[in-house]
């Protein structure tokens, strides 16, 4: 059984024991033992479920990434200040493309352009 199983009182109850073992309670250093292995078990246990969790949202990202590229069409996605985030290869192809048949029509031709 963890020292203190409810994760709210970690942190008041090993402040406690630090105190107490400051104050030279030496019958306390196996309780003061125990509740840093049970904080330091709860802090590896978050910190491998956050790493499950990023790599899970790396998975994520990289299955919307082949999706966005595998569409036909072209995709531009913008954030709420309509600053560009992701945009699909198809898009940037239509561009170019629009682009050369715009430079090669004969208005922008008759322009002499630089």
């Amino acid at each position: 059984m963890l020292f203190f199983p409810d994760p709210a009182n970690r942190p008041a109850a090993l402040a406690r024991y630090l105190e107490l073992s400051a104050a030279g309670r030496a019958a306390d250093a196996p309780l003061l033992e125990e509740a840093l292995r049970a904080l330091l078990a709860d802090r590896a246990q978050q910190a491998a479920e956050r790493l499950d969790a990023e790599e899970h949202t790396e998975n994520l990202l990289q299955l919307l990434g082949t999706i966005l590229e595998s569409s036909d069409e072209g995709i531009l996605a913008l954030d709420t200040e309509d600053h560009i985030i992701r945009f699909n290869s198809r898009l940037v192809r239509r561009l170019l493309r629009r682009a050369e048949l715009w430079l090669d029509s004969p208005a922008v031709a008759a322009s002499q352009l630089p």
